[in-house]
């Protein structure tokens, strides 16, 4: 138990005087225990807590929702199955191939969904990483000359 003593305290309307007084009780957890005792008791509850298979269905979460967007032209999707492809099969995941190639994984993953456009640089640098031959680069180039 700790003495407090008298003190000023600001209120909504001023100032006002507290007088002298003790906080804490030797009774409670939080006096007793520095307050390790009421987080053992919740932490206990918490993991020893009975649930039923209703409250534990209500308490898993729910799948991503993922909203899908078509792509922006068939050509875009010509080019971004390429993309899609070409990573697949020299084996990287989306962020190893975003990583060597200097470009976001969302990045990569809208360039393979048709979603936007490469630029002649992010299919150079895509062709280094995916270690396209000259005829698959080629047709990318010529792919992206028809997008526009």
């Amino acid at each position: 138990m700790t003495r407090v003593r008298g003190h000023w305290r600001r209120v909504a309307g001023g100032w006002t005087w507290v007088r002298e007084h003790h906080r804490g009780s030797p009774r409670t957890a939080v006096g007793v225990g520095g307050g390790l005792g009421v987080i053992a008791l919740v932490i206990g509850a918490v993991l020893l807590w009975p649930t039923s298979p209703e409250t534990a269905a209500r308490s898993t979460p729910r799948p991503e929702v993922t909203v899908t967007r078509a792509p922006l032209s068939p050509q875009h999707a010509q080019l971004a199955q390429a993309l899609r492809a070409a990573r697949q099969r020299i084996g990287f995941a989306l962020g190893e191939a975003g990583e060597r190639a200097g470009m976001s994984v969302t990045e990569i993953a809208n360039l393979e969904s048709g979603l936007i456009t490469p630029t002649s640089a992010d299919i150079a640098a895509l062709s280094r990483v995916y270690q396209l031959s000259p005829d698959e680069w080629t047709n990318m180039v010529i792919l992206l000359d028809t997008i526009g």
